[in-house]
């Protein structure tokens, strides 16, 4: 914190540093009283520099688990003291505005993720400050929404403004339901009034889903027309290029899901496929894209798993780069997999709670770590 390099705390005299360092583990509800107190802890708790280490430091992680084909979330608590935190998470995410919101984004950027439905309707959510926005509805789709689908909302964070962007995704149809076209609005959090095109006209054979990544500010999403991942710049706010799938039979085999995810900076894709036999899932395929734009290729990494998988099960990543897996819902613990270390290790979880939501096709994995990164 710039000026004074000690502040005193009744006529204790104690160093910014140290006041950083202990502030920076406490926790969000707490962190949000401290703010009260005097215009040194508010000024020193609303620096990027702050948000950014107690997002690092912080012990508050949980996992939700929106569960295909059933009317649930299952949010997993994977802190050793934060059972009241998470029923605050249940008890945010049943609140009236959000009960028709229930298309969930697969990643969390800084603690904060997304809500939609397919009305158009989408709201960014930090729930360990209580804190929302609503975005703007999209006139086109209000007026003409018989000849339009929403494709996706797509989440991520410029560092360059320090601003986060929703990137959202439509089709328009002729009346023979031929699509027409596509169509790219952005929305920069804290900023916009409105959406703007970015799409520079029609674009064809570009239909994002939900499932993405953004690293860096650029957003690495499956295209839904193509065997491809679409590459999209949120801080250029434009189409880079598209890249290959490793592998395109990864599509179009029967029982194979993918994923796309971050390790460790890098986007990979988590391939999980049946075996030979029928008794269920051993081992996932873990593309890792390597090298620049020019000379990038994927590499390929076979990953046997701890143990037998009898469903079709989801992956995700957590912040520190390391693939999480779930083995059931019912289950009272995790595996974390290190890419480096070529190891699994098993973490207990302390505790699940269920949310009710609406019956959705799609299964999400979302991996959530205590932030108190403002949205306005």
């Amino acid at each position: 914190m710039k000026g004074n390099k000690t502040v005193d705390i009744d006529n204790l005299i104690i160093s910014n540093e140290i006041v950083f360092e202990i502030l920076k583990r406490i926790c969000a509800k707490s962190l949000m009283r401290f703010r009260c107190v005097s215009k040194y802890f508010c000024s020193l708790i609303s620096e990027s520099s702050f948000i950014v280490a107690h997002h690092k430091s912080s012990a508050a992680q949980f996992l939700l688990h929106r569960v295909t084909y059933t009317p649930k979330i299952v949010i997993y608590n994977l802190s050793l003291e934060d059972g009241d935190l998470a029923n605050c998470l249940v008890r945010y995410l049943d609140e009236t505005c959000f009960r028709t919101l229930h298309n969930m984004q697969s990643s969390s950027i800084n603690g904060i993720f997304c809500l939609w439905n397919y009305n158009g309707d989408v709201a960014i959510c930090n729930p360990f400050i209580k804190d929302h926005v609503f975005l703007p509805k999209v006139p086109d789709i209000e007026k003409v929404s018989q000849s339009i689908i929403i494709s996706s909302y797509l989440f991520g964070f410029d560092s360059t403004a320090n601003k986060h962007k929703v990137l959202m995704g439509y089709m328009v149809f002729f009346e023979n339901r031929l699509v027409h076209g596509i169509k790219y609005l952005i929305f920069t959090i804290g900023v916009d009034k409105s959406w703007r095109d970015i799409s520079g006209g029609w674009m064809p054979n570009i239909c994002t889903t939900n499932n993405y990544v953004c690293i860096d500010g650029v957003i690495y999403c499956e295209n839904r027309f193509r065997p491809n991942i679409v590459v999209i710049s949120i801080v250029r706010e434009k189409l880079i290029r598209t890249i290959s799938f490793p592998d395109e039979r990864v599509l179009i085999l029967p029982g194979m899901m993918n994923t796309i995810v971050e390790i460790k900076g890098q986007v990979a894709l988590v391939v999980n496929g049946k075996d030979d036999v029928d008794e269920g899932f051993s081992k996932i395929c873990v593309y890792i894209l390597n090298g620049t734009s020019e000379t990038e290729a994927w590499v390929k990494h076979i990953i046997e798993l701890p143990s037998l998988s009898t469903t079709t099960s989801l992956f995700t990543t957590n912040h520190k780069g390391e693939i999480v897996w779930i083995p059931d819902t019912k289950t009272l613990h995790m595996f974390l997999y290190d890419i480096g270390l070529k190891e699994w290790r098993k973490v207990e979880i302390h505790g699940n709670y269920e949310q009710q939501c609406i019956t959705d096709p799609y299964s999400v994995l979302l991996y959530l770590v205590e932030s108190i990164r403002p949205l306005r």
